[in-house]
């Protein structure tokens, strides 16, 4: 699908005291962008199901979806690519769980050294998140990467580097943003940071997403 034209977004506020009428003012604010197949993610029940006729499909964990779906325990939605030509997504990014977050957690548990969680925060105006962090567990004294060529050979340290990478994609983390910048020593061990790219399989993660 190739974009039809670009919108000058302005700020506005507006209140709706049921989610259906919301779903009609977007239908009657952007009904020239609303063509084609269109997939409502978190839809509820459907309310612009009626309005939109067959080429609409809407997908939920509840409420009266066309396909049942939770969103926080998948990865991939079950449609191949070039399905549909526009995608709704109302009020769900805020409620699906952080990702940086859930990996710490998963990592921690299956012994990957990575920092501890213990707290996550948001910064919103409004109903947008502008920032959101995670608390964890401090690490010191911390040292980079590089500073181990001082006392050991690569020989020792590449094997090591490979050895923590390798129980991350065990326990099912794809980090996506991996460089020595995101490796750190603490107590004479490689821990790695800077999850909030990262992707969560059920499984491990698979060879190609490795490679």
């Amino acid at each position: 699908m190739r974009p039809q034209a670009f919108l000058k977004l302005k700020r506005e506020k507006v209140a709706f005291e049921r989610r259906e009428q919301r779903s009609l003012f977007l239908l009657k604010r952007y009904r020239r962008f609303l063509k084609g197949r269109i997939l409502d993610v978190g839809c509820d029940r459907g309310w612009l199901r009626q309005l939109l006729g067959e080429s609409y499909v809407g997908v939920d964990r509840r409420g009266l979806p066309d396909v049942q779906i939770d969103l926080e325990k998948v990865s991939f939605l079950p449609f191949p690519d070039d399905s549909f030509d526009c995608v709704l997504c109302m009020d769900v990014l805020e409620h699906l769980d952080n990702l940086e977050w859930e990996a710490l957690r998963i990592l921690h548990e299956q012994g990957v050294r990575v920092p501890r969680i213990v707290a996550f925060g948001e910064r919103k105006s409004g109903n947008i998140v502008l920032e959101s962090f995670c608390v964890t567990r401090k690490l010191f004294p911390l040292y980079k990467v590089v500073d181990l060529f001082k006392s050991k050979s690569p020989e020792e340290i590449i094997p090591e580097m490979v050895e923590v990478v390798k129980a991350m994609h065990d326990a099912g983390v794809f980090h996506r943003d991996l460089h020595i910048g995101n490796l750190a020593v603490h107590n004479g061990q490689i821990y790695v940071f800077d999850f909030h790219r990262c992707k969560i399989f059920r499984q491990e993660v698979p060879l190609q997403d490795r490679l």
